[in-house]
């Protein structure tokens, strides 16, 4: 197979919608991809045309055609603005062909990635055509962690992941939570937050209610990761966290729950995904809620959650430790830790991940094996030692034996470190 063949294949496999509608960015035209089918157009064309929206946009060798860094900076901040995915392909610096070649450098790819890394997108690379070129996955949402995410996959999700009904109206996300509905002051008990901060473990959470902007007031996690099974609620409560970092105020996310997305470029790019429409209705939803099955009172915590009253130090938290948001299950979200603090909601222990290091916060006060231990009052005793009903947070080990060797492991490092 030719380097331009596993070049196309691996594009196309990237690419979020068609392929034929996909444009491609070139430094001269017909370049490229054109005889595949998708749309070609030269560099200069593209920096001056008026805004005009794509699912996916490609920019093919621009700095490995002796373009300097800082126009190729400028095609990509452009097309950051007007794609919900970009791709960029690029000769490898490291592979032989292209050793001797002034143009190609690692320098200019570093530059390009710090640019991503500052601008907090996600972006994977991938090494294609045996070696001798580059594929940068970009994604155009801040924190958002999609690239290995197709079409398919985003109609799975939605025919799978249904967030059920509120009397008679259908729900296409949990935009509400009923944790913990029976408790007005705080979301985790002084002795959870005691326990929690000196592990200092990396929280992971769904995101399913937001319930975690609730936790957030009372934890300190160095670092903090988020998924969730369904591709809508993971969406929509990353442009949430994204809007609580852009606004200074509470008054200021206040105003941007009452009036939604108005901003052309991040509505076109829900549009490409789900729909603006329907997600402004998530944010529009009443205070209240109850779901049939449970009776249970729940609560759009963007508007009555507890957070509220820590708004500055939450905004804080999602600045410095949100790394990224994922639309993953349990079973196979990226895991960049050994061990960690997870935040599994109402979510039974069936559907958590193999690896039982981890110190679980559920929600969850039946669905768990007998092997399993809960922590209260300061022990480890059997599930429903602590009387805690549905919707309260617990925390629970799977096998306390690993998972605390895993913590003693994790804290003499923090220690080492500390120290050294």
């Amino acid at each position: 197979m030719s380097a331009h063949t596993d070049a196309l294949k691996v594009v196309k496999d990237n690419t979020f919608g068609a392929f034929e509608e996909m444009e491609e960015v070139s430094t001269k035209t017909p370049w490229g991809f054109y005889r595949s089918g998708c749309k070609n157009i030269h560099m200069d064309e593209f920096v001056e045309r008026p805004y005009q929206f794509r699912k996916t946009i490609a920019l093919h060798i621009l700095s490995g055609e002796g373009k300097n860094s800082e126009v190729v900076i400028r095609v990509i901040q452009k097309a950051v603005n007007e794609c919900s995915r970009l791709l960029i392909l690029e000769h490898n610096p490291d592979h032989k062909d292209w050793r001797r070649n002034k143009h190609v450098t690692t320098d200019k790819l570093e530059q390009i990635e710090r640019l991503f890394n500052r601008q907090k997108l996600k972006f994977k690379k991938i090494v294609i055509a045996n070696g001798r070129n580059l594929l940068y996955v970009v994604s155009t949402i801040k924190h958002f962690d999609w690239n290995d995410i197709n079409h398919n996959y985003i109609k799975t999700s939605a025919k799978t992941h249904r967030a059920g009904y509120s009397g008679r109206v259908k729900k296409e996300i949990f935009s509400h939570t009923s944790e913990d509905y029976r408790r007005v002051d705080k979301l985790l008990d002084d002795e959870m937050v005691d326990f929690l901060n000196v592990a200092n473990l990396p929280l992971y959470s769904v995101m399913g209610g937001m319930m975690i902007l609730d936790a957030l007031p009372q934890l300190d996690p160095p670092t903090l990761y988020l998924m969730d099974c369904s591709f809508k609620t993971a969406l929509y409560g990353c442009v949430v966290l994204n809007k609580i970092i852009e606004c200074s105020t509470l008054e200021q996310f206040d105003s941007f729950v009452a009036t939604g997305i108005s901003e052309q470029s991040l509505a076109d790019k829900i549009n490409s995904m789900w729909s603006v429409d329907s997600f402004n209705q998530c944010l529009s939803e009443e205070k209240y809620w109850r779901e049939s099955r449970y009776g249970n009172h729940w609560r759009h915590i963007l508007k009555v959650g507890k957070w509220r009253e820590s708004y500055t130090r939450v905004r804080s938290i999602l600045i410095e430790k949100l790394h990224s948001i994922q639309p993953a299950s349990l079973r196979d979200f990226k895991i960049y830790e050994d061990v960690m603090c997870l935040y599994t909601s109402t979510i039974s222990e069936k559907h958590l991940p193999r690896n039982k290091k981890h110190i679980i916060i559920s929600a969850e006060h039946k669905q768990f094996s007998k092997n399993c231990l809960e922590y209260y009052d300061g022990k480890l005793g059997p599930i429903g030692v602590s009387g805690k009903e549905r919707d309260t947070p617990r925390i629970i080990l799977r096998d306390p034996v690993i998972t605390l060797s895993a913590l003693n492991l994790h804290l003499s490092k923090c220690i080492a470190e500390a120290i050294s």
